[in-house]
């Protein structure tokens, strides 16, 4: 992968729907060029796939949860997994373990969830923080 491969990586990361022309244009290459940049970006697995981002779905809080080790990880994955208010959880390294991403809007409901977590067996620790705002491309 070269430099202008993660230029096209970044013009669709932010608009998947930009058109292949478009980005010609911006990385100096032709569109014939860019379509084949693409493809083989995609079969090679670069790219996974292509979403949409909407503000109903955008995350609203964050949570990192430091674990108890004599506790089972694959126990305590498998009944986070049950709590539908999660979108994603991440093991991270550091003080804590996990980090868990809702896009909860209703606090009550946020709090609501949080505390099904601390009643898991083996969740030592917790650290939540809302997201004030998404500021994705700094850059620009």
């Amino acid at each position: 992968m070269d430099d202008i491969d993660k230029q096209i990586i970044n013009i669709l990361t932010n608009d998947s729907r930009t058109k292949n022309t478009t980005i010609a244009q911006k990385v100096g290459l032709s569109e014939g060029s860019v379509r084949e940049r693409i493809q083989k970006l995609i079969s090679s697995g670069i790219i996974a796939k292509y979403t949409i981002e909407t503000k109903y779905n955008s995350p609203s809080a964050f949570t990192l949860i430091k674990l108890d080790t004599t506790q089972s990880l694959f126990q305590i994955k498998s009944e986070l997994k049950l709590i539908k208010e999660i979108d994603n959880f991440y093991s991270t390294t550091g003080t804590f373990d996990l980090l868990l991403i809702f896009s909860i809007d209703d606090k009550t409901l946020l709090f609501e969830t949080l505390e099904k977590i601390r009643q898991i067996p083996g969740i030592e620790d917790i650290l939540t923080s809302s997201i004030l705002a998404i500021d994705k491309n700094i850059d620009n």
